[in-house]
């Protein structure tokens, strides 16, 4: 029962089954999943491109919608929030431009500060 809900949490967040140290770029096309593999359909569009940024010993884990101009940084709005708080908002803004959305320290798939 455990492995099961772990799978299905892995799945709902978007986790890839290995680590990514570096940028990863879809070979499917415009919101295809990252790395072109198959997977269940979790989200209303994947990101176009994601990865981690180092800053200070901390990665801080980013995904990328879309392409052209304009660029809409969305924010984390809390402390406590991760970038998926933006699911619903992310498809219909990366059909007019692209979109970049992070996860801050310590939340979602960015590891914590020491």
């Amino acid at each position: 029962m455990r492995e099961r809900l772990s799978r299905t949490y892995a799945r709902a967040i978007n986790l890839p089954r290995e680590n990514v140290s570096a940028m990863t770029v879809a070979s499917g096309g415009e919101g295809a999943p990252v790395g072109g593999a198959a997977r269940d359909q979790t989200r209303a569009r994947y990101p176009d491109q994601d990865g981690y940024i180092e800053s200070d010993g901390v990665r801080v884990f980013y995904e990328v919608y879309g392409a052209g101009e304009p660029t809409v940084l969305l924010l984390p709005t809390w402390e406590i929030v991760h970038s998926r708080a933006w699911k619903c908002q992310v498809p219909y803004f990366a059909r007019l431009g692209r979109v970049v959305t992070f996860d801050r320290r310590g939340n979602g798939r960015s590891s914590r500060p020491r």
